[in-house]
Order: C-alpha cells, then sequence, then structure tokens
C-alpha cells in the first residue's frame, strides 16, 4: 500500500470513529425544552369559584434535579 493511501484511511477512521462525539456532545436541549414553561417559575396566589363554593389557591413551581423535571 501507498504510506499516504493507509495516512488518509487512518484519518478518515478516526475523524468516523470521533464524529459521534463532537456531533452529540454539547447538544442538550434540556434549557430549550423547559423554555416555554419559565414564566411558570415561581410562587402563585389565586382565588376561584365555582358550583362546589369558592377558593384560595397557591402553587409553586420550581426546576428540580437539575432542570430534568419540573414541580
Amino acid at each position: 500500500m501507498n504510506p499516504i493511501n493507509l495516512s488518509h484511511r487512518k484519518l478518515i477512521s478516526t475523524i468516523i470513529l470521533l464524529l459521534p462525539i463532537f456531533a452529540f456532545g454539547q447538544n442538550t436541549k434540556q434549557d430549550s425544552l423547559w423554555k416555554p414553561f419559565n414564566s411558570f417559575i415561581g410562587e402563585w396566589t389565586g382565588k376561584g369559584g365555582g358550583e362546589p363554593g369558592r377558593g384560595d389557591y397557591e402553587r409553586s413551581y420550581k426546576f428540580i434535579y437539575n432542570k430534568k423535571l419540573l414541580r
């Protein structure tokens, strides 16, 4: 085999093996996944009423488990 050809094969093989690491290593969609819900984060209070009666409501929303869940 030609030494240049062997060198190119090694380079191409290395690129093919490392491509998934570089292509998917930094692609976290965690922040963009929860972006529509950012306005709900915090403490919420309200009043409501209906057929059974009236009531006061309290809600609290925050990220847990390194922004993997919204509680």
